[in-house]
């Protein structure tokens, strides 16, 4: 008679067995918060939240695969999320700029465009300090 063999793990055992179901779960319950949000259409030219949050799960399947530390993991995605906020507040910026010389001289021109350009450098520069 043989010795029995080694049972082999199947990879759905190991990724239910560790944390990727939380993962998946965590990612499910946002993406069905974000779905009503996103048809609701609360806010015009709103980037897609479904979207958003696909990749914010795949971010934190990603980051909790690699072999960084929790420290780490945190600082890299503080540093996405206020670059995310500065392009906000630039799109802001750069959507009153557009009304205000729309309605002030009908159209933009290089000034105008100069303008816009160093009042998103202040309002980036704004959101990394409001972050510090």
């Amino acid at each position: 008679m043989s010795a029995p063999t080694a049972r082999t793990v199947s990879v759905w055992e190991q990724y239910v067995g560790g944390s990727g179901l939380t993962i998946t779960l965590v990612g499910l319950l946002a993406a069905a918060v974000a779905w009503p949000i996103q048809q609701a259409q609360w806010v015009p030219h709103m980037p897609p939240l479904t979207v958003i949050t696909v990749l914010g799960a795949a971010l934190a399947v990603a980051s909790h695969r690699s072999s960084w530390s929790p420290l780490r993991a945190h600082l890299t995605a503080s540093g996405i999320g206020a670059a995310v906020v500065a392009l906000a507040a630039c799109a802001l910026v750069v959507k009153a700029a557009e009304a205000l010389a729309r309605r002030q001289i009908g159209g933009h021109t290089g000034d105008v465009l100069g303008a816009v350009q160093q009042a998103c450098e202040i309002a980036a520069l704004f959101v990394f300090v409001a972050l510090q």
